[in-house]
């Protein structure tokens, strides 16, 4: 098979692998705007390039509790089905190549996670930010909360 590169971040103190051909851009962490009505896993909307992004909890999907946000934060901008959405992460660290066959199968039934690859010891789960996004509840209407928010601001 052949080699793919994959991008490495933390949540917390864990470390977790995405695709990079899942990501378009990695960003860091700017001004939050929490919208009240949005779904527990999205934290709000923040500006990238004049494009509204919502952001997207990676401590509450991973782990039920939302992340700190510091200088270290960063969003993994990436495309879903309803348009760019960004991934906020403790750290984003570094990017790999990885070979496909040292990516293993996840026998757990979550289809976020794209399997489990085994670096330098420790174990890295591969996410998969298509299913995080189908997996959040609400999430096409986000657009339509943003749009509403913005007219009654305007």
């Amino acid at each position: 098979m052949e080699n793919q590169h994959a991008i490495l971040f933390q949540v917390n103190q864990e470390e977790f692998g995405v695709g990079i051909r899942y990501i378009q851009a990695i960003e860091r962490m700017g001004n939050l705007k929490e919208i009240s009505g949005l779904p527990k896993e999205v934290r709000g909307i923040t500006n990238i390039r004049g494009e509204m992004i919502p952001v997207i909890d990676a401590g509450v999907i991973l782990h039920h509790q939302p992340l700190s946000i510091d200088e270290k934060s960063k969003l993994l901008i990436f495309s879903s089905k309803t348009g760019p959405a960004g991934l906020l992460v403790t750290e984003a660290k570094e990017m790999i190549e990885i070979n496909e066959d040292d990516i293993k199968p996840f026998h757990l039934q979550a289809d976020e996670f794209s399997g489990v690859l085994e670096r330098n010891g420790q174990l890295i789960i591969q996410l998969n930010p298509d299913v995080i996004v189908q997996k959040i509840e609400g999430f096409e209407h986000i657009s339509d909360q943003f749009e509403a928010e913005e007219t009654a601001a305007g």
